[in-house]
């Protein structure tokens, strides 16, 4: 699949986490947040909806994108188990603005990538989804991964594919569940965190985030939630955050949104992020992470 810059000079990327707990509500905050924000994209991630009443919310929000141009994703939760229902495809499948497209085959499915062009018609950016719905357990006993290896196979083809195209360009991951290394970070925060210790200690690792270190072109990773963590730390060059949940119990400030600011420039890519809660507090947990020619980071291959 491919997108183009609609304006000069920047691509918007607004990130939304489960909007399904309280969809009326979400849909209310959502209308202005769209009319201000303006994305050129919507990134929404999630547990898929397999109830009766969350497909009737993935149906409200699908109902409710199409007032507006601009395309959306879902980045959310494998559809291959017994309990995903087959109407949650064809749902998505019917929405226009929905960019909905699985990957076939045994490797990286449910995975998928998006490649944004620049004005002068190159790839700028690759934008990579990441299906962490599925558990994978160990057959040693010894813990659970969200990504299997065979999802990382999968990145690792689809960057050579695009780098047989265009060398120049930079990319970003959106997945739901944390990677490791998103949790590690938050230790780095909170060394006494019980939960994120205890999840790390169950928790296998893939090596994405190794993958995407040895690729030097890949500058951030944001995920839906990091145990309800609301993070964004900068690793080894590149950005790991995570998002706060687009529905929250009350009418307060724990939830609200993620933005992520691309710039037109495949040699010398610029990431800039922030959150903004429901109340209107804007967080911008790091610097913008900018102005690293491709050339000087190194081979990809």
């Amino acid at each position: 699949m491919t997108l183009s810059f609609n304006r000069s000079g920047q691509y918007k990327i607004l990130q939304l986490s489960n909007p399904w707990t309280d969809i009326s509500s979400c849909l209310r905050r959502l209308d202005g947040v769209i009319a201000v924000e303006q994305p050129d994209l919507t990134v929404v991630s999630g547990e898929p909806p397999l109830t009766e009443q969350g497909t009737t919310a993935l149906r409200r929000f699908c109902a409710f994108m199409e007032g507006y141009p601009a395309k959306w994703v879902l980045v959310s939760g494998s559809f291959e188990t017994e309990t995903a229902p087959g109407p949650l495809e064809d749902i998505l499948s019917a929405t226009p603005c929905c960019l909905y497209e699985r990957e076939r085959g045994d490797v990286g499915g449910g995975n998928f990538e998006i490649r944004l062009f620049g004005t002068d018609g190159k790839i700028c950016w690759a934008l990579y989804f990441f299906d962490t719905g599925s558990s994978v357990r160990s057959s040693r006993g010894d813990g659970r991964a969200y990504l299997d290896h065979s999802q990382v196979e999968w990145y690792v083809a689809k960057r050579m594919t695009t780098y047989a195209e265009e060398e120049t360009f930079a990319s970003i991951v959106f997945l739901h569940k944390a990677l490791p290394e998103h949790l590690e970070a938050c230790l780095l925060r909170d060394p006494q965190d019980g939960a994120i210790r205890a999840e790390l200690g169950r928790l296998r690792n893939a090596g994405l985030f190794s993958a995407l270190h040895e690729d030097k072109r890949a500058l951030g990773v944001f995920c839906g939630t990091c145990l309800g963590r609301v993070v964004c730390f900068e690793r080894q060059g590149i950005t790991l955050a995570s998002c706060p949940p687009a529905c929250c119990s009350r009418a307060s400030a724990s939830g609200g949104y993620r933005i992520v600011l691309l710039n037109e420039s495949g040699d010398r890519p610029c990431l800039d992020t922030y959150i903004r809660l429901w109340d209107g507090t804007v967080r911008r947990e790091t610097v913008p992470f900018c102005n690293r020619p491709i050339g000087e980071v190194g081979n990809h291959g």
